[in-house]
């Protein structure tokens, strides 16, 4: 779950299931680059259904030490559910709730979410075309190292919130672009920033 964590992991994971899918990730965080100081154990858990017309996941994490950016101490649990749902023809919506086990930094809230409407996607037929738009609130509290090309403000920021209109348009076989608009402000303070982030994928 990228809004809760990216980051690299050497371990193992187990599935199993078919209707109801049971997950389990045993391994050690790995320091990529983007987050300084990210070492330590690390323990992941999580369900997925179908309930109807709705998908439903709850995941666990637990992280020994995910740097100093995210946690005073580095330690931190994390939890989360999702559930996403057709509203009509091309239109889909997903709600994902997300809540740490404790006030790591007592400015801020301990939960926070992410909400995403999407309309059509982008297929491999040329002039086809995806629109999103998505909400988030993500404080410090309720994410490990989440991953947005929007700008996540610094570590005494308490997190971010704002929101997120995106494009993505087929414009040839195997040639795709992609263009996003993100409004970010930092929970704690008074910085704002606006990003316009584009780009081209060439597929093989």
């Amino acid at each position: 779950n990228a809004n809760i964590l990216d980051q690299f992991i050497d371990g193992a994971r187990f599935t199993y299931g078919d209707k109801v899918k049971v997950g389990v990730m045993v391994g050690k965080l790995t320091d990529d680059g983007a987050w300084s100081n990210v070492d330590g154990d690390f323990y992941a858990a999580n369900v997925t259904t179908k309930v109807g017309m709705f998908d439903v996941s709850a995941n666990y994490f637990k992280a020994d030490d995910i740097g100093t950016y995210w946690s005073a101490n580095g330690e931190k649990e994390i939890y989360n559910v999702n559930v996403a749902f057709d509203v009509a023809k091309d239109v889909r919506l997903a709600y994902e709730y997300m809540w740490g086990d404790k006030k790591y930094n007592d400015q801020v809230s301990k939960d926070g979410f992410v909400a995403r409407v999407d309309y059509k996607g982008a297929g491999e037929e040329a002039g086809s075309y995806g629109i999103h738009a998505q909400w988030f609130d993500q404080p410090v509290n309720a994410v490990l190292t989440p991953t947005t090309d929007a700008n996540t403000f610094s570590g005494t920021a308490g997190g971010y919130e704002g929101w997120n209109v995106g494009v993505d348009y087929t414009l040839a076989k195997n040639i795709q672009l992609c263009v996003n608009y993100y409004d970010t402000e930092a929970k704690i303070g008074s910085e704002d920033d606006e990003v316009l982030y584009s780009e081209l994928y060439f597929f093989f």
